[in-house]
């Protein structure tokens, strides 16, 4: 062996602590150096990692610490603790080769090889981030996926994770004067942040496990478990369809860069579970990146980050099918076109990102169709921070009347009020992401109407000021939002069978209210509930079939009748009829478990 590598020979220990489940290498080693008084560099020495030794021998240099274990180290760990090397190869970093890491290129007999892994791989190879909380409750056990560029946040206390200390400012367990040694000389504790450097000659002497941490949303928390999940070798799903865990690490980097580079401010600071801080980290590291350098810079620079980087990526991954893929990055595309108008050669330089897979193939896909921004009509607006939780089966099919007419009417001279609240909504459908006015129509349950709603569309690309009108939209979503989300597609399949009121509880109504009885009342009854209740068309209640019972197709003359008797039925209904009618509707939905 050569000189200054240790150790030549290794000993068995008569104690060592045992690892604890999940543990990082250096972890366990710090544990072991205090449980034996010493310092981290004999610790090392003692269970056998092969090291060297540091600038005047003050330091000691294992190889490969944390990232990996040589032959020597191995060897070594396993002579002097008896314990198998399976359990110590878990402790390092290539533990997630294959899943969040691509380890390509290490060679553990090359140290040069270890130095382009930091500038390429989401983990820190010189640190840690922690959750003080655990520190405290575990004694000082550091857990190995704390140093994943993907940690953000702890599952168990619902904390954001920290990333560097408050005494020293510098990263947490960056190490000696800024490298990677161990100190020979000093003692160490788990619980001391114990960096060396301008600040702390000696060593910072701040304790971890009495900080504070900010709380964690419930969404974080979630794509926090998603991802942990797929980088201990769960199974993966993109757009619905199985990959491999690098495959779906790759996608996951590939979507965090869109979002880098496209999401506007609003759109991150209004997304969903957004914690502040996570919203700010993200915000300011955009603001000093250039178009590749969101690309390239590889690892989330702290747990906020990542925590805004998983938020956003996540959901992408986990769409059902390519369509809502695809929706969920029509946002992207929107404020791409802002950005960067006339200059595709200057985006097709841009997108020099290892990928493979399917979001690739959506993303080009949607910047080379001529649908690439809602249509040459829509302006790009985005969802604003009440809407955004809001989905298609939230749109009513008709617009209120009122919402229609304080925030959009003004917006569309000479189009019929039914008909522009129709296109108000097919328009709330394109905000969602619909890529064209027949898709808006078609996920609102309203394909029938499309070619209406087609034709009324040509309003809005002649107006002079398209973005007043995506304005008025998006605030009539804010106000379906703040009324809280209502289930319209639900109710619309609780109430396909209500044809007629049955006549108990009509002519009862019709007695209390003073309603006046005319034909065909109990039909039209259930048609006004239908509507009232659904947020539908009064013509498109299943009260009113297209056809008869015997297959054939309703005459003109008898639609025009029946359409008279239901005007002069909606005209004349009492204001009590009409709350006793809405009470009976609700109690149909409550009776088929949907919410009224």
């Amino acid at each position: 062996m050569n000189a200054g590598v240790f150790p030549a020979r290794v000993r068995r220990l008569a104690v060592v602590v045992p690892p604890a489940d999940g543990e990082a290498l250096g972890s366990w080693v710090d544990r072991v150096a205090a449980d034996f008084g010493t310092s981290t560099g004999n610790a090392a020495r003692w269970l056998g990692l092969e090291c060297r030794l540091g600038p005047g021998g003050s330091t000691m240099r294992p190889r490969f610490y944390g990232v990996g274990l040589t032959a020597a180290s191995i060897a070594g760990l396993t002579a002097a603790t008896g314990l198998a090397a399976e359990r110590f190869e878990e402790m390092c970093l290539a533990r997630f080769a294959g899943t969040a890491l691509d380890l390509t290129g290490l060679d553990l007999s090359d140290d040069s090889s270890l130095r382009p892994l930091p500038h390429r791989e989401w983990a820190l190879f010189l640190g840690s981030r922690a959750c003080p909380a655990c520190l405290a409750e575990s004694g000082g056990v550091w857990p190995l996926w704390w140093r994943l560029g993907v940690a953000a946040a702890c599952p168990r206390h619902g904390l954001l994770l920290l990333d560097s200390c408050p005494a020293c400012g510098m990263p947490l367990r960056r190490g000696h004067l800024r490298r990677s040694d161990v100190s020979r000389r000093r003692g160490a504790d788990p619980l001391q942040c114990g960096n060396a450097g301008p600040q702390h000659p000696s060593r910072c002497q701040q304790r971890l496990d009495v900080l504070e941490s900010p709380p964690a949303t419930a969404e974080v928390l979630t794509v926090q478990h998603v991802v942990l999940e797929m980088a201990f070798g769960g199974p993966g799903a993109i757009a619905g369809g199985p990959v491999t865990g690098r495959e779906w690490f790759q996608s996951l980097r590939f979507a965090a860069a869109l979002h880098r580079l496209f999401a506007p401010v609003d759109y991150v600071t209004g997304y969903q579970g957004m914690p502040p801080q996570a919203a700010g980290a993200f915000m300011a590291a955009a603001a000093h990146r250039d178009e590749k350098g969101a690309l390239r810079i590889r690892n989330p620079p702290s747990a906020a980050h990542a925590a805004a980087d998983l938020l956003l990526a996540v959901p992408v991954l986990a769409a059902a099918d390519p369509g809502a893929c695809t929706e969920l990055l029509l946002p992207l595309a929107a404020a791409e076109a802002r950005l960067l108008t006339g200059a595709s050669d200057r985006r097709d330089r841009m997108w020099t990102v290892d990928c493979a897979g399917i979001l690739p193939r959506l993303w080009k896909a949607i910047r080379r169709s001529r649908h690439r921004v809602f249509d040459a009509d829509v302006r790009p607006v985005l969802r604003t921070t009440t809407a955004a939780g809001l989905e298609y089966r939230h749109i009513p099919q008709l617009i209120d009347v009122a919402d229609y007419g304080e925030l959009v009417a003004s917006c569309l001279p000479g189009v019929a009020e039914v008909a522009g609240r129709r296109l108000t909504a097919a328009a709330c459908g394109r905000l969602l992401g619909a890529r064209s006015w027949d898709l808006a129509t078609d996920r609102l349950g309203m394909a029938s109407h499309a070619g209406v709603v087609s034709r009324n569309a040509g309003v809005v690309r002649g107006l002079a000021d398209p973005e007043a009108f995506w304005t008025a939209i998006s605030e009539v979503m804010d106000r379906l939002a703040a009324r809280g989300p209502v289930d319209y597609a639900a109710r619309r399949d609780a109430l396909a069978g209500l044809t007629e009121i049955p006549a108990a509880v009509l002519d009862g109504i019709a007695v209390r209210s003073g309603m006046r009885i005319c034909p065909g009342q109990y039909r039209h009854a259930a048609a006004w509930v239908w509507a009232q209740v659904t947020g539908g068309d009064i013509r498109d209640a299943p009260a009113y079939p297209a056809r008869l019972a015997d297959g054939r197709q309703t005459r003109g003359a008898a639609r025009r009748l029946d359409g008279a008797h239901r005007r002069r039925f909606v005209a004349a209904l009492p204001p009590a009829a009409c709350e006793e009618l809405l009470r009976y509707g609700a109690r149909l939905l409550a009776g088929r478990g949907v919410p009224s």
